[in-house]
């Protein structure tokens, strides 16, 4: 009985040892996975800005959730426009085109484009849709890139005729 007792005394005693392993283990673990995040948020901020990308995610109801600086280029946003319904961004861009392709992408499922005129500026917008890792639709992706100068070099080249695109102001 003695020895029984001897062991579950022991047993007792490692308990809370045994206890703080597990936990610094498993802190470890997640510290190990908030760094490797930390890191891929990195890179992916560093590939967009390093690209150039100018781009807005929208959520289903066509609302901002987030946007690069560059995109700032195109539209006239502002760190408080997050949550705002797109309609309401208003700019020299042919708005209701680029609100209603967004519409339609974002009930087909389908990415759509809008080849429109910023200023001077051709530009291509480019929207399709968001998808999870789960492969779940959770809003849109919208990209403007700048056509202008490619269109102009193909057209004095004379190797390709586009359509004008509405000139805004």
């Amino acid at each position: 009985m003695a020895t029984l007792s001897s062991a579950n005394d022991s047993m007792r005693a490692m308990a809370p040892t045994s206890l703080r392993l597990t936990k610094r283990l498993t802190n470890a673990a997640f510290d190990q996975e908030v760094s490797s995040l930390g890191a891929a948020k990195n890179d992916l901020s560093n590939f967009v800005q390093g690209a150039g990308l100018s781009v807005i995610v929208v959520t289903n109801d066509l609302r901002i959730l987030r946007f690069t600086e560059s995109a700032r280029a195109f539209l006239p946003l502002r760190p408080a426009d997050v949550g705002r319904p797109l309609s309401e961004i208003r700019s020299g861009v042919d708005h209701e085109r680029i609100v209603e392709c967004a519409r339609e992408a974002n009930k087909k499922l389908q990415a759509g484009e809008v080849l429109t005129k910023i200023g001077r500026t051709t530009v291509l917008v480019r929207m399709s849709p968001y998808r999870t890792e789960e492969n779940c639709i959770e809003g849109l992706v919208i990209a403007f890139v700048d056509v202008g100068a490619l269109i102009e070099s193909l057209r004095t080249a004379g190797i390709a005729e586009f359509p004008a695109a509405p000139v805004l102001d």
